[in-house]
């Protein structure tokens, strides 16, 4: 099921200060295990939990899901570059699909 199952959660015991310890630096855990499993590349304010997650992060339950598949990343408008470049895409023409018309 790709971890997206919302009946699956994975959790851990919320800390203190809501943060967790990995080789002396400490962060949000669902953005730990977000960025070890799906987006290397994340911030922390990038991701949103989904509706179905009974202890998304955000919710502040004594639980904290870290599944990375209940939380979808959002990345801001400031966040993508302009002017976009896309100088690398190539467009193709299709077709709209044939339909016979009779008179």
């Amino acid at each position: 099921s790709s971890g997206i199952n919302a009946e699956y959660g994975v959790t851990i015991q919320r800390t203190l200060d809501g943060r967790l310890q990995v080789a002396g630096k400490k962060g949000f855990p669902h953005v730990i295990y977000a960025r070890l499993w799906r987006w290397p590349d994340l911030h922390k304010n990038e991701l949103k939990h989904i509706s179905a997650c009974q202890f998304a992060f955000d919710l502040k339950c004594d639980l904290v899901c870290v599944n990375p598949y209940h939380y979808e990343r959002v990345i801001s408008p400031a966040q993508i570059p302009y002017p976009l470049d896309i100088s690398g895409l190539t467009i193709y023409q299709t077709a709209p699909p044939s339909r016979l018309v009779k008179d």
